[in-house]
Protein backbone atom coordinates (compact mmCIF):
# COMPACT_ATOMS: atom_id res chain seq x y z
CA UNK A 1 0.00 0.00 0.00
CA UNK A 2 1.22 3.60 -1.11
CA UNK A 3 0.95 6.80 1.22
CA UNK A 4 -1.50 8.00 -1.38
CA UNK A 5 -4.31 4.73 -0.36
CA UNK A 6 -3.28 4.66 2.75
CA UNK A 7 -4.15 8.59 3.13
CA UNK A 8 -7.73 7.32 0.98
CA UNK A 9 -8.14 4.76 3.70
CA UNK A 10 -7.33 7.45 6.59
CA UNK A 11 -10.09 10.08 5.33
CA UNK A 12 -12.68 7.21 4.45
CA UNK A 13 -11.91 6.04 8.42
CA UNK A 14 -12.47 9.58 9.27
CA UNK A 15 -15.80 9.51 8.12
CA UNK A 16 -16.90 7.25 9.45
CA UNK A 17 -15.97 7.46 12.87
CA UNK A 18 -17.87 10.84 12.74
CA UNK A 19 -20.94 9.25 11.48
CA UNK A 20 -21.18 7.00 14.02
CA UNK A 21 -20.03 9.40 16.72
CA UNK A 22 -22.96 11.60 15.61
CA UNK A 23 -25.21 8.93 15.51
CA UNK A 24 -24.08 8.64 18.64
CA UNK A 25 -24.48 11.98 20.06
CA UNK A 26 -27.85 12.93 18.21
CA UNK A 27 -29.90 12.58 20.88
CA UNK A 28 -28.12 14.56 23.54
CA UNK A 29 -30.06 17.97 24.14
CA UNK A 30 -27.23 19.96 25.74
CA UNK A 31 -23.93 20.91 24.50
CA UNK A 32 -21.92 19.98 27.86
CA UNK A 33 -23.73 16.03 27.39
CA UNK A 34 -22.27 16.25 23.54
CA UNK A 35 -18.90 17.74 24.76
CA UNK A 36 -18.54 15.11 27.73
CA UNK A 37 -19.63 12.31 25.45
CA UNK A 38 -16.74 13.32 22.59
CA UNK A 39 -14.34 13.30 25.68
CA UNK A 40 -15.22 9.94 26.59
CA UNK A 41 -14.95 8.58 22.85
CA UNK A 42 -11.45 10.07 23.59
CA UNK A 43 -11.68 13.07 21.09
CA UNK A 44 -9.01 15.63 22.00
CA UNK A 45 -10.27 19.19 22.48
CA UNK A 46 -9.80 20.45 19.45
CA UNK A 47 -11.61 17.95 17.74
CA UNK A 48 -14.22 18.39 19.82
CA UNK A 49 -14.68 21.97 18.71
CA UNK A 50 -14.38 21.41 15.44
CA UNK A 51 -17.18 18.54 15.64
CA UNK A 52 -19.63 20.57 17.40
CA UNK A 53 -18.52 24.02 15.70
CA UNK A 54 -17.09 26.05 18.83
CA UNK A 55 -14.27 26.92 20.78
CA UNK A 56 -11.52 24.77 22.51
CA UNK A 57 -12.26 27.18 25.09
CA UNK A 58 -15.79 26.51 25.90
CA UNK A 59 -14.59 22.46 25.54
CA UNK A 60 -12.12 23.21 28.19
CA UNK A 61 -14.36 25.18 30.49
CA UNK A 62 -17.57 22.26 30.43
CA UNK A 63 -14.79 19.41 31.29
CA UNK A 64 -13.64 21.45 33.51
CA UNK A 65 -17.08 22.20 35.56
CA UNK A 66 -17.60 18.24 34.89
CA UNK A 67 -14.95 17.54 36.35
CA UNK A 68 -15.35 19.90 39.73
CA UNK A 69 -19.24 18.63 39.60
CA UNK A 70 -17.87 15.05 39.84
CA UNK A 71 -14.91 15.63 42.64
CA UNK A 72 -17.74 17.65 44.79
CA UNK A 73 -20.38 14.49 44.47
CA UNK A 74 -17.13 12.11 45.25
CA UNK A 75 -16.63 13.96 48.66
CA UNK A 76 -19.63 13.70 49.88
CA UNK A 77 -20.33 10.24 48.77
CA UNK A 78 -16.93 10.05 50.86
CA UNK A 79 -18.74 12.04 53.88
CA UNK A 80 -21.99 9.47 53.69
CA UNK A 81 -19.83 6.50 54.59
Amino acid sequence: MDSEQFDLISRKMDMIVRILVSENIKDLKLQSEKILALSSYGFSHSEIATFLGTTTNTVSVTLSKAKKKISISEQDIKKTE
